[in-house]
């Protein structure tokens, strides 16, 4: 029961609040919990001032003096000894501060195109296909939120961009974006060819026009795949444009998150700069 204060003192391993934070080391909390992690003060911190709803904070009592008045009074607080949160989580733990968030109803691409336009956004959207390894996902996100990009599609076969990895890489900045889950992405393609976008799609093929020499369009979404196989077919034909980066002889390709970099910074920091030359 929490105290006048939103407050819980945990004193044993059952207690029923301690749920989303029990054996970490051998769980994930994945979509359909409606939970996830974020570990650290920083990433718990960004969880506090984001637009998503927290379950609880947890705090270890080393920290609970620094932290404390960081917390807002409507979000529950679970304070324990700094022993007793290794034998909650399973492995050492010793940043002092986790705190669990509450995932977000499905956004549609339609809304997050709209919202887009309230602000007047003109940046990519970058849609992923495939991309398996969270460390990749996270990597992707923390770009996209670096360059003032707002709308990230998640195709089908892509790790959860909440995971714990996945949100440790982005330092948090996947909770700054529109994170739009799609299991069908042609579906996706054709509304954003709808709504005006080009669909440029990353690729190592012939076909493809190298990176500096393409003058993009206004409204860009832009295709990252596989780490191993790239985006299949039938997403290559149904894009506008395929775009590759030159690489030095013996290079055959780069890290997705490297490419992703690489191209986003381009297309929406130096190619509008030379669009009208």
């Amino acid at each position: 029961m929490l105290d006048d204060m939103n407050e819980h003192r945990i004193d044993c391993l059952t207690d029923p609040w301690l749920e989303p934070y029990r054996d970490l080391r051998h769980k994930n909390w994945i979509e359909a919990s409606g939970w996830f992690i974020a570990e650290g003060p920083l990433l718990t911190e960004r969880l506090l001032n984001s637009d998503y709803a927290c379950h609880s904070v947890l705090l270890d009592d080393r920290h609970y003096a620094r932290f404390r008045p960081l917390i807002p009074a409507s979000v529950p607080v679970l304070r324990c000894p700094q022993e007793l949160v290794e034998r909650i989580l399973g492995f050492n733990f010793h940043r002092g501060v986790l705190a669990c968030g509450i995932r977000k109803q499905p956004q549609s691409l339609e809304d997050a195109l709209a919202k887009e336009q309230e602000v007047g956004k003109r940046t990519p959207v970058v849609v992923l296909h495939g991309v398996q390894d969270p460390e990749n996902i996270g990597g992707i996100l923390r770009t996209s939120a670096a360059l003032g990009i707002e709308t990230v599609v998640i195709g089908p076969g892509c790790a959860d961009p909440l995971s714990r990895r996945s949100l440790r890489v982005s330092m948090g900045n996947a909770l700054k974006l529109q994170l739009v889950r799609c299991h069908r992405l042609e579906r996706a393609l054709s509304a954003l060819r709808a709504s005006g976008f080009t669909i440029v799609a990353t690729s190592l093929g012939p076909a493809a026009e190298t990176l500096e020499d393409y003058r993009c369009p206004e409204r860009l979404a832009v295709l990252f795949g596989n780490e191993r196989h790239g985006l299949p077919n039938h997403l290559l034909q149904q894009s506008d444009v395929l775009l590759r980066i030159e690489m030095a002889d013996g290079v055959d390709s780069l890290n997705v998150g490297v490419a992703a970099g690489i191209i986003l910074h381009y297309l929406s920091r130096i190619a509008p700069r030379v669009r009208w030359e």
